[in-house]
């Protein structure tokens, strides 16, 4: 709230509360994590099913 300051209404009063504000963040970073989290299991799967070589599934997973 302190780098985009909210503006006030005409009654004096910001739009949005802090506490909305915060619910809004803590939404995101938590749909954030689990988009992620899925991103990297499906690579780490992909890896597994694969038939590479014990050099080529170092590498991948190092990248990991």
């Amino acid at each position: 709230m302190t780098i985009y300051p909210e503006k006030l209404k005409n009654h004096g009063f910001p739009q949005h509360s802090i506490v909305r504000k915060g619910m809004d963040f803590i939404s995101k970073s938590l749909s954030e994590v689990i988009i992620n989290a899925s991103k990297i299991m499906a690579s780490i799967k992909l890896v597994f099913e694969l038939k590479l070589t014990k050099i080529q599934t170092e590498k991948l997973l190092s990248v990991l």
